[in-house]
């Protein structure tokens, strides 16, 4: 009986003991589902891994790659750029600024190949240009003191002429003589003369502005662009390049007593051609002052000159071509004084929306 008993609780225990076993299976087979899930996610993870060490690796000889390339290029920058050029001369150019050989025959220019060159030699055609341009602005300002004495010359005439005009006894035909000859000979006409000078004389200031200001920008970005290894000749050249605000100062001044002379030779007084003949100089004149203002404004950064900005002296001209286009020229003399007309710009494609517009120079 108790063997019986024991056998019976033996077979429980047993088949309890199954039940648990399959309990365990169900309970084991999504893990093992799910180890095999991360066991490839790993895999995944290793492959990942090692493709990224592929690429650093790669990236690292590319780098080095670069680094000798860079190294290469500053070589080449360097010998590009040259030495710094410690005088007016340019390095390597001596044979150019000797006399010929025993033959009396001309030296071979000597070929610029570096910035250094460049730059020394750019400093000297500075130099002279500046020079040059010196000298103009001597003479016109010269000229300028010369016909203003002459305009208080043609004023004691033009006196002379006017106490005739007074008299009881000249004859019509005379009258009329007296009044051409006081016109012609009077003092306005060395005025406008006068103020043709200062238009010359801001003339050349301001191209010497904008010739300057445009070397300065060359001269600057070179200097960033090449960063240490920029030659001395380079800042050398810089600093021997006038001051931009100077000479566009100087400039502006100048535009501003031309267009004020020629505003007062452009009211005609008078009838006949030789008063015509100056109101149409002047009003010419003033066109031609009023359009180098709006350049050297355009090169000096919108900055107004003669206190208007481009916009205003745009406007300026096209009223006074206005003013010029309703004068009949047809028996006067020549000007010689012109407006350089503007090469046709180019064709403009059938899609832009500015096609057949055309731009105010």
């Amino acid at each position: 009986m108790d063997d019986a008993t024991a056998a019976a609780q033996t077979r429980e225990k047993a088949a309890n003991v199954g039940i648990d076993i399959d309990k365990l299976d169900a309970a084991v087979t999504p893990l093992q589902a799910d180890f095999r899930t991360y066991q490839a996610q790993r895999k995944g993870a290793e492959d990942a891994i090692a493709l990224l060490q592929k690429q650093v690796a790669d990236l690292e000889l590319t780098w080095k790659g670069a680094q000798q390339n860079i190294e290469e290029e500053k070589k080449v920058i360097a010998t590009i750029a040259g030495p710094g050029a410690n005088s007016g001369t340019p390095a390597g150019n001596t044979a150019a600024q000797s006399g010929g050989d025993q033959a009396n025959l001309p030296a071979v220019p000597v070929k610029l190949t570096t910035i250094a060159d460049r730059a020394a030699e750019l400093k000297v055609r500075v130099a002279e240009a500046r020079g040059l341009r010196e000298k103009a602005a001597t003479e016109l300002q010269e000229a300028i003191r010369n016909f203003d004495l002459a305009g208080r010359e043609g004023d004691s005439v033009r006196t002379d002429f006017s106490e005739q005009l007074q008299g009881d006894r000249v004859a019509p035909n005379e009258k009329l003589a007296l009044q051409q000859m006081e016109e012609t000979y009077s003092g306005s006409s060395a005025r406008l003369a006068k103020a043709m000078a200062q238009q010359a004389l801001a003339m050349n200031y301001a191209a010497e502005a904008m010739v300057a200001n445009q070397l300065k920008q060359a001269l600057t970005s070179a200097q960033e662009a090449l960063g240490t290894d920029s030659p001395a000749a380079i800042a050398d050249c810089l600093s021997a390049t006038p001051s931009v605000d100077t000479i566009a100062n100087q400039a502006d001044e100048q535009f501003a007593l031309a267009l004020d002379g020629l505003e007062a030779q452009g009211t005609q007084t008078l009838p006949g051609p030789a008063a015509q003949s100056r109101k149409l100089s002047a009003l010419v004149g003033k066109m031609i002052a009023a359009y180098g203002a709006k350049q050297l404004s355009l090169a000096w950064g919108n900055h107004p000159v003669t206190g208007k900005t481009p916009d205003d002296l745009q406007a300026m001209i096209d009223d006074l071509a206005k003013q010029v286009s309703d004068i009949d020229a047809s028996n006067l003399p020549a000007i010689p004084y012109t407006i350089a007309v503007p090469p046709p710009a180019a064709a403009v494609p059938a899609a832009a929306p500015a096609a057949g517009a055309t731009t105010q120079q």
